[in-house]
């Protein structure tokens, strides 16, 4: 099992996160008669992450607490995985869930996806977050 792990992971990076592009030149960038695109943007910071790092964006994690602690901050400042999902643990209130995920957001210098296990039927998270108007 370890093997196929290791050979899944080993074709992820190959097919996925390989990048033979030159790094973008910071006087490209920075180039005051060219606006960079967001495709320039992207490219450079793809060009600056380890393969660690770019492995990690394929991460989407998650915690069974509804706050930010020490713990979950440690994943997301050594990882930096690419996304969240929420579990019915995290959503408690309208107003905790969405501080909760704003505060996750604040984490990550790349835009995190942020995902919510909703089945439907008899597990139905998105109940408690009624809005009172």
């Amino acid at each position: 099992m370890k093997n196929v792990f290791v050979l899944l992971i080993f074709i992820i990076v190959i097919t996925g996160c390989y990048n033979n592009n030159e790094k973008l030149k910071d006087s490209e960038i920075n180039n005051p008669n060219k606006e960079p695109t967001i495709e320039d943007i992207v490219d450079k910071k793809m060009n600056e992450m380890t393969i660690e790092e770019k492995i990690a964006q394929m991460l989407i994690v998650y915690y069974y607490k509804d706050e930010v602690d020490s713990t979950l901050k440690d994943v997301f400042t050594s990882n930096t995985p690419g996304g969240f999902i929420l579990m019915q643990e995290n959503i408690t209130s309208y107003e905790k869930t969405k501080n909760f995920v704003n505060e996750l957001k604040k984490l990550s210098d790349i835009p995190l996806i942020i995902s919510i296990d909703q089945e439907g039927g008899n597990v139905q998270k998105l109940k408690k977050l009624r809005i009172k108007r």
